[in-house]
């Protein structure tokens, strides 16, 4: 979400079956980190939350899922091709007997982390932060009040004979 990152800690009574959270986990990225690639970002997102849940359940096996498959690939890679950091990340999320299997990020398993992501206490700081983005919702709230303005919403006519304070600019 280039501003935050998420994830959801849970148990599953059975094999793939319905899982029962434990934990919500979100935190914001910082300047430098939100430049970083989406799997950098999603690798360190993975490692906090690792360590996150030790706090709170201790050391034992677990199961994350990834929407980045190259993460789950690493291991497999020669280590010229790894960066450093990436490696360490990545041998501190599988370890312990933990795994790191990949999903695709359509599935249930990423609507909570996905949600987590981009919606952090901070999140309008961050979001105004980033100028660029900033600027993009300055224009189109900008362009949706000229639109008002103008009469441009035809449901607006009708909303604003019933209320005409309602919609005033």
């Amino acid at each position: 979400s280039k501003i935050a990152m998420g994830g959801v800690y849970g148990q599953c009574a059975e094999n793939n079956g319905k899982l029962f959270v434990l934990l919500y986990w979100n935190s914001p990225l910082s300047p430098s980190q939100s430049q970083w690639h989406p799997s950098e970002q999603e690798c360190w997102g993975l490692v906090q939350l690792k360590r996150e849940a030790i706090k709170h359940f201790g050391r034992i096996p677990c199961i994350f899922h990834t929407d980045h498959g190259n993460l789950v690939r690493i291991e497999h890679l020669p280590l010229e091709r790894v960066d450093a950091k990436h490696y360490r990340w990545h041998a501190e999320i599988i370890s312990g007997g933990c795994l790191l299997l990949y999903q695709s990020g359509t599935g249930a398993l990423h609507r909570g982390a996905d949600a987590l992501s981009r919606n952090v206490p901070e999140r309008d700081l961050l979001v105004g932060a980033r100028q660029s983005e900033f600027n993009q919702h300055r224009a189109t709230i900008r362009g949706i009040e000229e639109t008002i303005k103008e009469g441009g919403f035809e449901c607006m006519g009708i909303m604003k004979e019933q209320d005409p304070q309602t919609f005033e600019v």
